[in-house]
């Protein structure tokens, strides 16, 4: 009976499916790519930033031979043609440089299929599976986060890729942000805002631990917010909060719900609270956060509200100050910059809309963000659809990965797996049966 039901279902053993053991695969490298890069084999970090590249082309041979369309699509088709005349334009008329235009293609349409393969090659309870794994991680993670935060740069735990000190980025009170498995704190932040949709579905939507391990993921969460020292973080799950909250009222869950987020947040919070990194981590987070948003700094509405809507209307004004094609893709990305001029940096701004137009023009610049855009709705609206069925976590998912997918900065390896895994996965739970039965089933399986 049971395995009638997993057939059923679509929910295999990653170990008895290639295609989802290449997947997890994928995710594992995504993890800890940054380790290998600082502890494992630093003598090889700039290979190993690439590292999962590699892995998707058996990864897209196995999902096409299944179901094409996991590859080709309108989204995929786009991107594609947009990338590909992007390297033509930038080669005869832009910088020139081969190597740096197929990197600049890499970042558009080499990872971007992955978010189609995941969603319509993993099922539900594959997910959650997915989700129980980041969830225990956060232990270690937060643990590891800790020893970075309370060391010195020169300790080993704060080694750099490549094998140099000084890991972590300057934060405050003469503590550094800590960037735990990974290259960067960024990626830092993209896994703790994931982990936290997996944490509000394990809350509102259904038990995947007992009581007591919930609690110690939850406080590992808490912990993570001011050692990180990263006010990214803190707003990133504030917003995966918020969607929760509306996701429940929208599915109309009772309001016990929020007590027992209330409830799970206080124990949580008394038990990071006999941590003393736990109140190192608040008093350099609150000097940071009261430094950045000084009235020096323009105050929170400049510094954190200006910035966002800032990196999102700059782009229009720069479409008639820049070529018509631009400047050449892959120019504005760290590597390209390496490559050019022979230091990492930023040569066309560090927001990713203003990066596109810069690298690309107008005409294709706004191409590749219309298609994001667009997809950011469709996930959006299909995700909001199945609320009504009671089925919160595809909705909490793509609260976590939209801001990666709208206008993440793709030229960066460890968010672009971030955005591409996160938006997948909030697609596969959009899928629990194998062959849809009805209109209201069909939908709810649907992905692109």
């Amino acid at each position: 009976m049971e395995k009638k039901h997993q057939r059923r279902s679509g929910a295999t053993s990653p170990l008895k499916d290639p295609l989802k053991l290449l997947i997890w695969l994928y995710l594992i490298l995504l993890l800890f790519e940054g380790a290998l890069r600082k502890w494992v084999l630093p003598g090889m970090s700039d290979p190993l930033l690439i590292i999962r590249d590699p892995l998707v082309f058996p990864i897209y041979f196995l999902a096409y031979l299944r179901t094409p369309k996991s590859i080709v699509n309108p989204y995929t088709m786009s991107m594609t043609l947009t990338a590909l005349a992007g390297m033509l334009t930038a080669i005869v008329l832009g910088h020139g440089n081969l190597m740096v235009a197929a990197f600049g293609v890499r970042t558009l349409i080499l990872h971007f299929p992955m978010i189609f393969v995941i969603g319509y090659h993993l099922r539900r309870d594959d997910v959650i599976l997915i989700g129980k794994f980041l969830l225990l991680l956060t232990i270690p993670m937060t643990l590891l986060l800790a020893a970075q935060f309370s060391s010195p740069q020169s300790a080993w735990v704060n080694l750099a890729p490549g094998g140099s000190y000084g890991g972590g980025l300057s934060g405050a009170l003469g503590k550094f942000r800590p960037p735990g498995t990974f290259s960067f704190i960024t990626g830092v932040v993209q896994y703790y805002t994931l982990t936290m949709a997996f944490l509000m579905s394990a809350l509102f939507e259904r038990r995947y631990f007992s009581l007591w391990a919930t609690i110690a993921v939850a406080s590992s969460i808490l912990v993570s917010i001011p050692v990180s020292i990263s006010r990214s973080l803190l707003l990133n799950l504030l917003i995966v909060v918020a969607a929760a909250f509306y996701g429940v009222r929208r599915a109309g869950g009772s309001m016990h719900l929020f007590g027992r987020l209330a409830l799970i947040s206080l124990i949580g919070f008394i038990v990071a609270s006999q941590f003393d990194v736990f109140d190192d981590g608040i008093e350099a987070f609150t000097a940071r956060w009261e430094i950045s948003t000084s009235e020096q700094s323009g105050g929170f509405k400049t510094a954190i509200l200006g910035r966002f809507f800032g990196e999102l209307t700059r782009p229009i004004s720069q479409v008639f100050n820049t070529p018509a094609f631009g400047n050449g893709i892959g120019l504005g990305t760290q590597v390209g910059a390496k490559i050019t001029t022979g230091t990492k940096g930023f040569l066309m701004g560090e927001g990713e809309w203003e990066r596109i137009i810069y690298e690309m023009g107008g005409i294709l610049g706004l191409t590749v963000i219309l298609t994001r855009v667009m997809l950011c709705v469709r996930i959006g609206r299909l995700t909001h659809f199945v609320l009504a069925r009671r089925n919160l976590l595809p909705w909490l998912l793509f609260s976590a990965s939209v801001l990666l997918l709208f206008n993440g900065q793709w030229g960066q390896p460890t968010t672009l797996g971030f955005a591409v895994f996160g938006a997948g996965l909030s697609l596969a739970a959009l899928r629990r049966t194998e062959t849809p039965t009805s209109p209201s089933r069909r939908k709810e399986n649907e992905t692109c």
